[in-house]
């Protein structure tokens, strides 16, 4: 994966802006509905990287993977090298998320009580009331479909190994499943708020009418500058007011470095913040800052140093020994790569940061 992305540079640097190569661009990336949780480990990251290995078009493959010295010039047409470079590309970057995970994975089994498929899809069941007082008549199929559903209702509210199982089965024995629903409804809505809300506050943004203002401080390369004011500002911003970065030194008389926010570049590391609210973004010195996902993703960090929580789940299982995550909405940045900028963004800032 490395090398994929050290050989797009190093053809990129032969041409000019007019005919850059680029595997991602605005509207190409993808989401991971919740409807359609994905799963991902260690087995299926090499399985996928050996597939890669198999069915990569061979002139490719001898450059990825076999030390061919990298070419100035795909040596496939433009689209074939893009389909496949990409592919290759999100290889490796489920493998890094995958060893960023690791020393995590125990907490994380813990995150299944996180689980907020049971309030989603139960909130759309038609006639759900009816069908619960009449447990007894629903197919099977239907049975199990809304145990899943009211079990991850009960975690919601009182965690795992709570005994939420217990609980439910004996409701359902006495025909009680619309009361155990009523009785866990309301943590269930809770549960989903919570993943679109700005628990922790900055405490150095200078909120007006037309603007808020944060500090950063400076980088050292004016193209990361421009990176990061071309496309945070650009993002986090309606018709009416806009987000803007003031840029400062860090040997400036009143910028403590140690907390005003900057920007590290590491090898081979998945994009993230310290903490909610915090000063330091990570991003991987491998991506090219001018790919649109790379563009995109500087822009879902910053919401993390407004305050924003991530709005996707994710959740080890030991017993597959792989994580599931999905995105509870695929239309915003702080969940989804095919996510942007929303108006109840502005308006969580605004009910944080106005005063």
């Amino acid at each position: 994966g490395k090398r994929n992305l050290q050989w797009l540079v190093y053809m990129n640097s032969f041409r000019d802006q007019a005919h850059k190569i680029y595997l991602t661009k605005p509207g190409s990336l993808t989401g991971i509905p919740i409807e359609a949780p994905n799963k991902y480990s260690e087995q299926s990251v090499l399985g996928d990287f050996q597939k890669l290995q198999q069915e990569m078009p061979a002139e490719l493959a001898k450059v990825l993977f076999q030390g061919q010295d990298l070419p100035k010039d795909p040596p496939t047409d433009v689209d074939t090298y893009i389909l496949w470079a990409h592919k290759m590309d999100r290889n490796y970057q489920s493998g890094e998320r995958w060893l960023l995970m690791q020393p995590w994975l125990s907490e994380m089994i813990d995150r299944q009580a996180m689980d907020v498929r049971g309030t989603y899809f139960l909130e759309k069941e038609p006639n759900l009331q009816q069908n619960l007082a009449a447990w007894n008549s629903l197919p099977d199929a239907k049975k199990s479909q809304y145990r899943d559903w009211l079990r991850q209702l009960c975690y919601n509210s009182k965690g795992l190994g709570a005994g939420c199982e217990s609980e439910l089965e004996a409701s359902l024995a006495g025909n009680h499943a619309w009361a155990f629903f009523q009785t866990y409804e309301a943590a269930g809505k809770e549960m989903w708020d919570s993943f679109f809300v700005i628990p922790q506050r900055r405490p150095d943004v200078k909120w007006t009418a037309t603007t808020m203002s944060v500090p950063f401080l400076t980088p050292d390369n004016v193209k990361i500058l421009n990176f990061l004011r071309d496309n945070i500002e650009d993002e986090w911003k309606t018709s009416s007011w806009n987000l803007r970065l003031d840029f400062h030194s860090p040997t400036e008389a009143g910028i403590d470095p140690k907390v005003t926010p900057h920007i590290v570049f590491e090898d081979g590391v998945t994009p993230h913040v310290n903490v909610l609210a915090g000063n330091i973004i990570t991003m991987d010195q491998n991506t090219p800052i001018d790919e649109w996902d790379v563009r995109w993703t500087i822009r879902h960090e910053y919401g993390h140093v407004l305050g924003f929580e991530d709005c996707y789940l994710e959740y080890y299982d030991p017993k597959e020994n792989a994580i599931t995550n999905y995105q509870l909405d695929v239309t915003n940045l702080m969940c989804s790569r095919m996510g942007r900028f929303q108006p109840q963004h502005f308006e969580r800032l605004k009910a944080a940061y106005q005063r």
